[in-house]
């Protein structure tokens, strides 16, 4: 047989994710969607998530989110190892986790900021709340980490919080904050200096020698 006389062969289109396994295609969406070390959401998948939470809120549903950022973490990694250092974060965002309702987005922003985005029935000042238990639980966490030279605890880790609150006129794009009178920082010393609130603007709460 000639080339000529080959039969005639109809391209079809192929979607390469229909062609791959189940398993393999569950694994590829799961990495795109979820970050490995900490099993939050990623920046992109937190974004996505948190507009369309905002796109389908109603006036008058306040939302609030959250900036929780890990005071000189890159101290713990290069002290302890990254390794080490993946196993703080999971502690950080068990402890956010444990503030927050099933429902509530949480996600990992950077390498050391994770954000949440929290529904807030019981109006605008519990965000800040909010903010104040997940730093102080974090302040009081110790973390059991394989070192260089064999298990150490990691403790007086700090967090510095920012806050924006949203009230349900957003319709699109990321997560925009309404209602704002500016930043307002207050240090946090342990243990007792109280934290700031969140009621009606963007407010932070930082950490115990944050920089």
């Amino acid at each position: 047989m000639t080339r000529t006389d080959l039969p005639a062969v109809t391209p079809l289109p192929c979607d390469p994710l229909v062609s791959l396994p189940q398993s393999v295609v569950r694994a590829l969406l799961t990495a795109a969607t979820l970050d490995g070390p900490t099993g939050v959401l990623t920046a992109q998948a937190w974004r996505l998530h948190a507009a369309r939470s905002l796109h389908a809120a109603r006036p008058g549903d306040h939302r609030a989110s959250l900036v929780v950022d890990l005071d000189h973490f890159k101290r713990v990694n290069d002290r302890y190892g990254h390794l080490a250092g993946d196993a703080v974060l999971v502690a950080i965002v068990e402890t956010i986790r444990a503030e927050l309702r099933a429902d509530d987005l949480v996600g990992r922003w950077g390498g050391d900021e994770f954000v949440a985005l929290l529904a807030l029935p019981t109006g605008t000042c519990s965000a800040g709340a909010v903010a104040e238990r997940i730093r102080q639980r974090i302040e009081a966490l110790c973390v059991r980490v394989e070192g260089p030279v064999g298990p150490v605890t990691v403790a007086d880790l700090t967090v510095s919080i920012g806050a924006a609150l949203h009230d349900g006129t957003a319709r699109s794009g990321a997560p925009v904050p309404t209602g704002c009178c500016g930043p307002r920082i207050r240090p946090s010393t342990r243990p007792n200096t109280p934290a700031a609130t969140v009621c009606g603007c963007i407010r932070s709460v930082r950490g115990r020698d944050a920089a």
